[in-house]
Parts: structure tokens; C-alpha cells; sequence
């Protein structure tokens, strides 16, 4: 998710869960956040 405030006043922070194996966020869910980033980066390319 995209944070509202900003750590430098310049960029956006993501916070997005791990890829890792361990993460027991269900895939479904894992997939609409990075798809969410993938959205963000094609607005700002």
C-alpha cells in the first residue's frame, strides 16, 4: 500500500508483504498489492 506521508518529501513509500515462502498472507491477496505497485509505476513511467 502506498503510504500517505512520505519519509523525505520526495518519494512515495510501498510497503508491500514478502515474497518470501514464509508469508502466510493468502496469494490472492499478495497478487492485488503488487498489481496495485505495478499501477503505480506504470502512472509515474
Amino acid at each position: 500500500m502506498l503510504e500517505e506521508v512520505t519519509a523525505f518529501g520526495i518519494v512515495s513509500d510501498f510497503v508491500a508483504p514478502s515474497t518470501s515462502g514464509l508469508n502466510r498472507m493468502p496469494i490472492q491477496e499478495q497478487l492485488a498489492v503488487y498489481a496495485h505497485l505495478k499501477q503505480l509505476i506504470d502512472r509515474t513511467s
